[in-house]
């Protein structure tokens, strides 16, 4: 099957809180694209897909926390599929270099590994 994203993906494990109306739900980002994020949700999450929350991770390299307004792509159970939708230029930023130090961390990695 092809994989027709418009962003690469990383993989990039990082805590962090998804916020449907009046809850929040403790998570953890599994990977994370321009677009969007795969995040596992640890309690019963009570959104479906469609419904717009807030998703908040921090980034311990730059002591700075981002907040996202996302869509539910789509949610299975505790894994959710998230879409970011509008977000400022500073995110734009930031995300861009939380992909960019997470691809480069991963090329290292895979390099390392294939020299020994």
């Amino acid at each position: 099957m092809d994989d027709n994203r418009q962003y690469h993906r990383i993989n990039y494990i990082a805590g962090g809180t998804l916020q449907y109306r009046d809850t929040t739900f403790d998570c953890q980002i599994e990977n994370l694209s321009m677009s969007g994020a795969l995040i596992t949700i640890k309690s019963k999450p009570v959104f479906l897909p469609g419904n717009i929350c807030v998703l908040k991770l921090y980034d311990e390299l730059v002591d700075r926390q981002l907040i996202l307004e996302t869509l539910i792509a789509h949610q299975a159970s505790d894994y959710a599929g998230l879409v970011f939708l509008n977000h400022d230029a500073e995110t734009q930023i930031s995300l861009e270099m939380i992909i960019n130090r997470e691809s480069n961390l991963e090329s290292a990695q895979q390099q390392q590994y294939l020299s020994n």
